[in-house]
């Protein structure tokens, strides 16, 4: 597995909006739709999201 990277101030703001702790959170991948978060301490991944259309149900 790829590391993970710190956050930017950015996409700190962006897991808030989404009430994840982003001390706890680590950038696996970035791509253009989607970004690819490692958890610190258990390794486990999570697909995040970056369309505000799939918001809207």
């Amino acid at each position: 597995m790829k590391n993970g990277k710190n956050l930017t101030r950015t996409q700190k703001l962006v897991l808030l909006s989404r009430d994840l702790n982003p001390k706890e959170w680590l950038l696996s991948k970035k791509l253009p739709d989607m970004w690819l978060l490692v958890h610190r301490r258990t390794n486990q991944t999570l697909a995040l999201s970056l369309n505000s259309s799939s918001d809207a149900s």
